[in-house]
C-alpha cells in the first residue's frame, strides 16, 4: 500500500511540474489578479492547477493502475466546487463579506457569486453525504461537516501556506491513522500537487483562491465524512460551528498571532516581510 501510495504522490506532482506553470502563464496574460494582504497584486484562483493536475493525472494513473476506479461522486464533486469558486475569483463581489453576509444577501433575493457558492456547497455536501449516511441524524451531520469544511479552508485562506498547511496536515493525520481507500487514491495526487504548488503560496507568489481553498476544503471534508466516526464527527463539527461563529465577529489572523504555537505553525516555511 505504501508503494501505491508514493507512486500516486509522485505522479500529482510530477502532473502539477508539467501543467501548473503553463496555467499560470494563461492566468496571468489574462489579468486573473487581486490584490493580496501586502497590497501587493499576485495571481488568484492558483488552486486551478491543483485541479488541472488532477485531471492530467487521471490518464497516468489510470494506465498505471487499471483497476483504481474514478469515485464519480468524489469527481464530480471537486468539478462542482471548482468551478464555483473560479466564478467567485473572476466575477466576485468582495465588497459582501463571509458566510453570512453571503446568505443574507440571498434572503434578500441578491444573488451573488459568494452566494453560488455557498449554495452549491451547501447541495453539493447534502447529495455527497447520502452516500455514506444511515440515518438522518448522520445525514445531517455528514453534510453540515463537509459544507463547513469546505467554507472553512476558504476562511483561512488569508495568508501564504495557511490552507496548504491545514489540509496536508489534515490529510496527514487521515492517511495515518485510517488508511487508503479508493477516492483517497486520487486525494493523494492532489497532496502530490499541493507539494508541487506549494512553495509558490509559501512565498506569496500565488494565491489558492476560492477555487482552490474550496477544492481542498472539499478532499478534506470527503475524507472526513467517509472515514472517522460519528462521535469524532460530531465534535469537528462543533469546532467548525465555532470557528466560522469567530471569524464573522473577530479577526482569525490576529487570533492566531496570540497563539504561540498556532502563530509557529503559521509562519512556518513563510518568508519573513
Amino acid at each position: 500500500m505504501l508503494a501505491r501510495a508514493i507512486i500516486l504522490l509522485v505522479t500529482g506532482f510530477v502532473c502539477h511540474r508539467l501543467s501548473g506553470p503553463i496555467i499560470l502563464k494563461l492566468m496571468q496574460a489574462n489579468a486573473l489578479v487581486r490584490t493580496n494582504y501586502l497590497g501587493k497584486e499576485i495571481i488568484t484562483a492558483g488552486g486551478l492547477t491543483i485541479f488541472s493536475s488532477l485531471l492530467v493525472s487521471i490518464f497516468f494513473v489510470s494506465a498505471i493502475f487499471p483497476e483504481q476506479q474514478l469515485p464519480w461522486l468524489f469527481f464530480f464533486g471537486c468539478v462542482l466546487i471548482t468551478l464555483v469558486g473560479l466564478l467567485d475569483d473572476i466575477w466576485g463581489n468582495h465588497k459582501v463579506k463571509g458566510l453570512h453576509g453571503h446568505l443574507r444577501s440571498l434572503c434578500k433575493g441578491e444573488l451573488t457569486t459568494g452566494g453560488i457558492k455557498a449554495l452549491t456547497g451547501f447541495v453539493l455536501a447534502f447529495l455527497t453525504s447520502r452516500h455514506f449516511s444511515q440515518d438522518y441524524l448522520s445525514l445531517a451531520v455528514n453534510a453540515l461537516l463537509l459544507a463547513l469544511a469546505i467554507n472553512a479552508l476558504n476562511l483561512l485562506d488569508l495568508r501564504p501556506g495557511r490552507t496548504i498547511k491545514v489540509f496536508l496536515l489534515g490529510f496527514l493525520l487521515l492517511f495515518w491513522k485510517y488508511g487508503l481507500l479508493v477516492e483517497q487514491g486520487w486525494i493523494l495526487v492532489m497532496v502530490g500537487a499541493s507539494l508541487s504548488y506549494a512553495p509558490l503560496d509559501f512565498r506569496g507568489k500565488v494565491m489558492l483562491g476560492d477555487t482552490g481553498s474550496n477544492l481542498l476544503g472539499f478532499a478534506l471534508g470527503y475524507s472526513l465524512v467517509a472515514l472517522i466516526p460519528l462521535y469524532t464527527k460530531a465534535f469537528l463539527l462543533m469546532l467548525l460551528v465555532l470557528l466560522h461563529w469567530y471569524s464573522e465577529r473577530y479577526s482569525l489572523t490576529e487570533f492566531i498571532a496570540r497563539v504561540s504555537i498556532l502563530d509557529f505553525f503559521d509562519r512556518l516555511g513563510r518568508p519573513e516581510v
